[in-house]
Parts: C-alpha cells; structure tokens; sequence
C-alpha cells in the first residue's frame, strides 16, 4: 500500500475511532454506522485513479477567500453553507499540504470549537502523521512535495450527500480532495472528509463535538462519485 493510501486509510479510520471514543462504543447507534475496516481497506481502489463517468455531476460555486486567517488558512467566507463548504476545503488544504505536524496543530486549534477534535486526535493529524512516518520524514521541515485540491463537495443531510445544506447555520460540509505526492514519480489519490461547521463572530470553525463520520474517498468524476452525490467545486468570486 502506498504511502497516500495508508494516510487515507488512517484518515478515514481515525474519524471512526476519534468519534465513537473508542472500542467502547455505542455500536446500535446511528451515529456509529460506519464500515468496517477491511471493507474501508478494499475501498480505497475507489479513491484512486480510474475509469470516469460521461454522467452529468452538479456544481456548487464556492466564494473565494478575502483574507488570511491564523495559522495561515484563507478565509473571509461569507456566512452561507456554501463559505462553511469553502471554509472546510481551506483548513484541510492548508493543514495537509504544509506537510508539518506542529503547523498542523496550530491549524487545529485556530480553527476547531473548543470541544470538538484535539488538536493531537483530529483525522487530518494523524492521517498527516501516518504519512510522514511512512515516507521517513521528520514531523517538521519536512521535504515532501504534496498538493491538496478540493475537486468535489457535498453536504450531507440525513447521510445522503446534496447540492445543498439543509441546516445553512450548521452545515455538514464535505469535501473530496485529490492529493498528489511527488517523489520520483508522482501517486495521486482522492481524500474526502466531512466536518459540522459552525459560524464564530465572523468566520466559520470545525464544531464542537465528535467528527463526523468518514465519507468514501471517491475518485472525482468516476461513476462512483456520480452514484454517491458528489458535485463539482467552482470558485465564484
């Protein structure tokens, strides 16, 4: 398993773990519903590179960040579930494509309601984390060369993934990234990630509480996507 696909897997379990508390959770109930992590496991062919679909996918217009916020994430989103969708995309970019632990951290504790994800526990760490050990490199200073672009999005409304939000003041945002590593090749993989999204004064945060339960990873455009509710991401203005 490459290197990606070990920090996707990870990522995606740790959202399990991290949001059940462990071993000890409440297994009827539906929060709790995720897959196994050997189906997880053979869902990763999904994420990577493969057959599209001729379908057509929805687009969601995303505003484009006015400012720099702490820890250096764009932001400046309006408050529409469509600022907490280009909000989620901001944070988790930044936060992987830095390829550093510490900054990482910084991110999560800038950017996540207290209550919810520590900064140690949060998905986006440990998948980072994952991803630096298995490619031997430092938790800083790292010479990883790695891109982070939100392809796809959704909001998930009772567990489906739409076009739309149906709560705009505490939005389920997700985003399906395509991550690229760049050694003496380049491994591509998508990433996807969903987050409730809360507005603080005037920006939105990661909420308080448990992380939502892992989206698949689906390769964007593939017919899988297509199935699963995934819409195109286009920056507006």
């Amino acid at each position: 398993m490459s290197v990606l696909a070990v920090a996707v897997l990870v990522w995606t379990v740790v959202q399990v773990v991290v949001r059940d508390g462990g071993s000890d959770s409440d297994e009827s109930s539906p929060e709790a519903g995720d897959q196994p992590v050997e189906e997880t496991t053979a869902g990763l062919s999904a994420a990577r590179p493969g057959p599209l679909s001729t379908l057509e996918q929805g687009r969601i217009g995303l505003p484009a960040a006015t400012e720099l916020g702490p820890g250096g994430v764009p932001t400046g989103f309006p408050d529409s579930p469509e600022g907490a969708l280009a909000q989620l995309a901001a944070i988790d970019q930044t936060a992987l494509a830095g390829a550093s632990l510490p900054a990482a951290q910084v991110i999560a504790k800038e950017w996540i309601a207290p209550g919810g994800p520590d900064a140690n526990d949060w998905s986006v760490v440990r998948a980072l984390d994952e991803m630096l050990t298995a490619s031997g490199q430092p938790g800083a200073g790292s010479d990883l060369r790695l891109t982070v672009e939100p392809t796809m999005g959704a909001f998930r409304n009772d567990g489906t993934l739409t076009a739309s939000a149906d709560d705009p003041s505490a939005p389920i945002a997700c985003v399906d990234f395509v991550v690229s590593l760049t050694t003496s090749s380049t491994d591509q993989i998508a990433a996807a990630d969903c987050q409730r999204m809360t507005r603080t004064g005037s920006r939105w945060v990661i909420a308080t509480g448990p992380e939502e339960p892992a989206p698949a990873s689906l390769w964007p455009g593939s017919a899988e996507s297509v199935e699963a509710g995934w819409s195109w991401l286009e920056v507006t203005s």
